[in-house]
């Protein structure tokens, strides 16, 4: 997920634990996978050595800044690394990020740019084995914030900034 400011360091961005719950609807015809989970409530994923947790707030945070671009929040296949720049693996876009239950779900649109075999995959795994996908966010740390929330054992609320 992108924010409107610029990490300062590689330390200050999030790549969260892959989320792996069926979506609502998959419309081929249309481009879109309705009711992609982002982000939920709790811990992260269990072996994650990060001390950080989800709370109501991470969940406010992470609509507010999925819907302020008008446009939506690019999605792609995999992270970009030192290898590879994660040219050619642009999907589409997520939209209409809303607090349903314990999480934050969105919309994911297909871009008529995608490549057509992994745009495919994407909407064939969705249909054919929903848990085998997952959705993990990058985003930018408030810092001070979470550390003037981290409770008595330790972890620290998620803060965007």
């Amino acid at each position: 997920m992108a924010t409107t400011s610029t990490p300062t360091k590689p330390d200050n961005l999030f790549r969260s634990i892959a989320l792996r719950s069926a979506p609502e609807q998959v419309d081929r015809e249309n481009g879109i996978i309705r009711g992609v989970k982002v982000i939920e409530l709790g811990p992260l994923k269990e072996g994650d050595p990060r001390p950080f947790f989800v709370d109501q707030t991470t969940l406010e945070q992470v609509a507010d800044f999925g819907n302020r671009p008008n446009t939506g929040v690019k999605a792609r296949f995999t992270h970009p690394n030192m290898s590879e720049d994660g040219l050619g693996k642009h999907l589409g876009k997520q939209r209409d990020f809303q607090i349903e239950g314990n999480a934050v779900i969105a919309d994911f649109h297909r871009s008529t740019s995608a490549k057509e075999d992994l745009a495919q995959h994407i909407f064939d795994m969705a249909d054919e084995a929903p848990e085998d996908i997952g959705l993990s966010i990058v985003a930018v740390f408030d810092d001070e914030s979470m550390q003037a929330e981290e409770t008595e054992d330790g972890l620290q609320p998620i803060r965007l900034n």
